[in-house]
């Protein structure tokens, strides 16, 4: 029963990421809202940079024990909304998504029922998600699309396994 309800919750999530279910986009001109920027470093491996955001930077302010407030949560997601990060996590779900492309629900914390984020693979990635298995640890980069909260995941897009 477990599994059916993780099959369900992932389902409404990418039913949601598919049908356009995101927030405004963020002026890229705007001015930082912290005192401190988000320091990010050039990979060998592509020509984006990858931002320094940790998980936990992340999940400080956004699980369902956090008790930072939504004007704290917005003003923080203003730094984080579109950065391209590079984590580890734990597979719980894969699959071909509605429009193409492939999704995976990544578990991130080991208490969270559900996965923590959906990231959307770029198309070149279809080998190795054949090659995943449930309950796998994977590196993987992906940009940040829309934050998630106490029920929600993170949704990331422009995903590659490592």
């Amino acid at each position: 029963m477990k599994n059916l309800n993780k099959s369900v919750y992932v389902a409404i999530c990418v039913l949601a990421v598919t049908l356009g279910c995101k927030q405004a986009k963020v002026d890229n001109d705007a001015a930082p809202v912290a005192s401190q920027p988000i320091n990010t470093s050039t990979s060998a491996n592509t020509v984006e940079s990858v931002s320094t955001i940790k998980w936990s930077d992340y999940d400080n302010v956004y699980n369902i024990k956090s008790e930072s407030t939504d004007m704290q949560k917005e003003a923080l997601w203003k730094r984080f909304e579109g950065q391209t990060v590079t984590w580890q996590g734990t597979v719980s779900e894969f699959s071909e998504g509605m429009l193409g492309g492939y999704l995976i629900s990544i578990e991130m914390n080991p208490d969270t029922p559900t996965g923590d984020i959906i990231l959307t693979l770029k198309e070149n990635q279809k080998e190795k998600v054949a090659s995943l298995t449930k309950g796998e640890k994977i590196s993987f980069v992906g940009k940040l699309k829309t934050h998630g909260g106490a029920t929600l995941p993170l949704l990331m897009d422009e995903g590659e396994i490592k």
